[in-house]
């Protein structure tokens, strides 16, 4: 948070600051694309400044980087997701929305998830369940208590549907998704609670659509 981004080249022997120029050192998250790993994707808003002014891409590795993309009135960026199956799907978890590209960050637009509140949700985490699932973690009003909630695409994230069963007495807030990497259609919850502890870890087999605490 407030530090930018730090490359070495030589195992951790030194380091450079490769986005000094790039308008923010406020980071929200850095997402390499699987199949091209010299081409990076930098979130700019952490959730505890927000600062963010966009998103820029670099194609060299971060030697240099592209004008930022506005991604709404969005000035956190929580997570950016490269789709394992299409490199040129690119997903952006913000505090206005979910914003995906199909052109490999060149544009983005607001993705509809119809969590039941008026405002954009608050997107906390992205992760992939294998193909062209994906599941994801949002708060449906950050400004109310006990809308956490989680979702899950079978198509790249262009459409979306609510799980199953993640849900505490008095509600969720905060929640964080990881897939097993030897087994992505497994997929973990972590819940915060209203008082900000620990509510649950979810757990489930199914690619997310459904849990168990």
């Amino acid at each position: 948070s407030g530090g930018g981004v730090w490359k070495t080249v030589n195992g951790g022997v030194s380091w450079t600051a490769p986005t000094e120029g790039v308008g923010s050192l406020s980071v929200g998250w850095v997402a390499m694309d699987p199949g091209q790993p010299h081409t990076l994707y930098l979130g700019l808003g952490d959730p505890f400044d927000g600062t963010g002014i966009g998103l820029v891409k670099s194609t060299n590795g971060g030697t240099t980087w592209s004008a930022p993309v506005f991604l709404g009135n969005s000035t956190i960026i929580n997570q950016v997701l490269v789709s394992p199956a299409a490199s040129n799907v690119v997903l952006a978890g913000t505090n206005a929305g979910l914003f995906r590209s199909t052109d490999s960050g060149a544009t983005f637009n607001v993705v509809p998830i119809a969590t039941g509140q008026a405002v954009q949700p608050y997107v906390w985490s992205i992760a992939s369940t294998g193909g062209t699932g994906l599941v994801l973690s949002l708060e449906a009003d950050i400004a109310g208590a006990g809308t956490g909630q989680v979702w899950s695409s079978i198509d790249n994230g262009a459409t979306w549907t609510r799980s199953v069963n993640v849900e505490k007495a008095g509600g969720v807030e905060r929640i964080t998704v990881a897939s097993a990497p030897s087994s992505p259609n497994i997929v973990y919850a972590m819940a915060t609670s209203g008082s900000g502890g620990l509510a649950e870890i979810f757990r489930s087999t199914t690619g997310g659509m459904f849990f168990r605490g």
